[in-house]
């Protein structure tokens, strides 16, 4: 029994010794568990980006609220979602009372103005046949006068005549006679002159004040027709865009004011995203630069766009501070909703011949300094560089490597990253 148990004993000894000295070695200057491999730093155009969430929303200059134009009950009213094109109808309220109104205004006018014709065409007869009568009286009073003249004429006549007893007193006496008669005559002739002449004056008078009280009653009553013109057509309401439906806050038989919002149509075509930039990269952000979008909707698919506006100050919520800014899309597609989640990725840098250096290499980096490591004669080192421009992907080197050093890439860094006291370039970064 102790011999099998001694037995057991060298078996498992052995086990463990063949064990420990078939595992493969550690190095001092080489990766424990991953292998490595070098990389030069290589020259190209760095994209500097950031990334932003938000949500795409319609374009506000792309956007019409329509609203009613006066108080009134819908009889119709276009459904979420319709196409309907610029001028296309999208609501009508009750035309009965409106159509009675228009009714009414247009007799009014027709009245108006059939009033003013009748009355001027008496008007018009009236001092057609003053004239006449004020003719015959200036026929009458030349007559008149003539008579006159001619009586005067033989009175005066008859003077001389009587010294040389040419006439005789009794002739004398009855030409007088006929002078005064003659001259009644003709100044009742000049009297019903003026008095026709006053009459035709005061038809004239009167078919004025007519004509201008007829004229104000015509207007009033265009005016009453006007309005309830005006009212009809307001009474249908258009879309002054073409576009989508994208809301409806009425219903048929709702009666609504004025001013109501009844729905609201929108270009999708022209979508655009609404995006919250994080406060550290609020100073990064300009109007004009390039955005590409990705969206949860389409996640294979990315999208170009540019920032159209950057809201001048950075806002707060749920004690987040971030900057607004609204991003026009390039492409119009119809798929494209309001509300879609997406998130741009906006380039705020670009340099071009860079002397790049992939992220991956880095050991640490903080602030504008990195610590990358080296192959020196066939050693392995910790070598500070300095660095400028960062992206996701690449980093530019500004000092500390050239495009001929070896970089080590892969394996596994050190935990605490420290730096080899022999750097080159005199400066120790500050971490």
């Amino acid at each position: 029994m102790r011999r099998w148990i001694w037995i057991i004993f060298i078996l498992i000894v052995t086990a463990g010794i063949f064990f420990v000295f078939s595992r493969p070695r550690s190095s001092s200057n080489a990766a424990a568990t991953t292998a490595t491999h070098t990389i030069t730093p290589r020259r190209g155009n760095l994209l500097v980006t950031i990334t932003a969430p938000g949500n795409l929303q319609t374009n506000s200059a792309a956007t019409a609220n329509v609203a009613a134009l006066q108080p009134g009950m819908l009889t119709y009213i276009a459904s979420a979602g319709n196409s309907v094109k610029a001028g296309g109808v999208v609501a009508r309220f009750n035309q009965t009372d409106l159509k009675t109104s228009l009714l009414q205004a247009e007799n009014t006018r027709a009245v108006a103005q059939a009033q003013q014709a009748k009355g001027q065409t008496s008007t018009a007869l009236q001092i057609a046949n003053q004239a006449s009568a004020l003719a015959a009286q200036h026929q009458s009073l030349a007559s008149a006068k003539s008579v006159y003249n001619l009586a005067k004429s033989r009175v005066d006549a008859d003077e001389s005549l009587l010294t040389s007893d040419a006439v005789t007193h009794q002739q004398a006496d009855s030409d007088k006679n006929g002078l005064v008669q003659a001259e009644s005559a003709y100044t009742q002739a000049q009297s019903a002159v003026a008095a026709a002449q006053g009459q035709l004056t005061s038809l004239k008078r009167q078919q004025s004040d007519a004509l201008r009280l007829d004229i104000l009653s015509i207007e009033k009553a265009k005016l009453q027709l006007n309005t309830a013109q005006q009212a009809l057509a307001r009474s249908v309401l258009r879309s002054p865009i073409s576009g989508t439906v994208i809301s409806v806050s009425k219903a048929v038989g709702d009666y609504v004011g004025t001013g109501a919002s009844l729905l609201v149509v929108s270009d999708l075509n022209r979508i655009q995203m609404s995006a919250q930039v994080a406060e550290t990269n609020a100073a990064q952000v300009k109007i004009g630069q390039l955005a590409t979008l990705t969206l949860t909707g389409f996640p294979n698919q990315a999208f170009s766009g540019k920032v159209v506006s950057v809201y001048p100050e950075t806002l707060v919520q749920n004690n987040v501070a971030y900057l607004p800014i609204t991003i026009r899309l390039d492409s119009h597609r119809a798929d494209l909703k309001p509300g879609m989640s997406a998130t741009a990725e906006i380039t705020v840098q670009k340099v071009d011949n860079a002397l790049l250096l992939p992220v991956s290499a880095f050991t640490r980096i903080q602030g504008n300094r990195g610590v990358v490591r080296v192959l020196r004669d066939d050693k392995e080192e910790m070598a500070p560089v300095r660095i400028g421009a960062t992206s996701s992907k690449d980093v530019q080197i500004l000092d500390g490597l050239s495009a001929n050093s070896e970089v080590v890439a892969g394996g596994k860094a050190t935990a605490n990253g420290s730096f080899n006291n022999r750097n080159r370039g005199g400066f120790r970064p500050p971490f």
